[in-house]
C-alpha cells in the first residue's frame, strides 16, 4: 500500500517543468508505448477504503504559512464523525503513514529530503 501511494505521489505532485505523469504520458503519446515508469505498484483490493479516505482527508486539508499541514488526529476525528466512517485502529495507523509518505516525496521532490 505504501510503494502504491509514494508512486501515485511522485507521479501527481507538481514539480518544475510539470508533473511527472503528464510528462511520461506525452513521452507515451510520442513514443505509442508506455514508459515503465507510469505504472506503479497495484492498489491492494483490501486498501481501497483507505486510500479514498485519504484522498477525502487530503481534500479537506488545512494550509498554514509553510503550506499543506499533516493530518491530525482531530482532522480524522472530524472526518469520521461527518461521514459515519468507522476505521480499525491498524487502518488508522495506515492512513496516517500514507500521509507521513505524502509529505516524505514531497520534500524529496522539493529538495527537503
Amino acid at each position: 500500500m505504501i510503494a502504491f501511494a509514494r508512486h501515485r505521489f511522485d507521479l501527481d505532485l507538481p514539480r518544475k517543468g510539470g508533473r511527472k505523469r503528464d510528462h511520461l504520458e506525452s513521452v507515451a503519446r510520442q513514443m505509442g508505448r508506455r514508459p515503465a515508469g507510469l505504472d506503479g505498484p497495484p492498489m491492494p483490493a483490501w486498501g481501497e477504503h483507505i486510500w479514498s479516505a485519504w484522498l477525502d482527508l487530503h481534500q479537506g486539508r488545512r494550509v498554514g504559512f509553510n503550506g499543506a499541514e499533516p493530518l491530525s488526529w482531530a482532522d480524522l476525528h472530524a472526518w469520521s464523525r461527518l461521514t459515519g466512517a468507522e476505521m480499525r485502529p491498524d487502518e488508522v495507523a495506515l492512513l496516517m503513514r500514507i500521509d507521513r509518505e505524502f509529505f516524505a516525496v514531497r520534500g524529496e521532490i522539493e529538495g527537503k529530503k
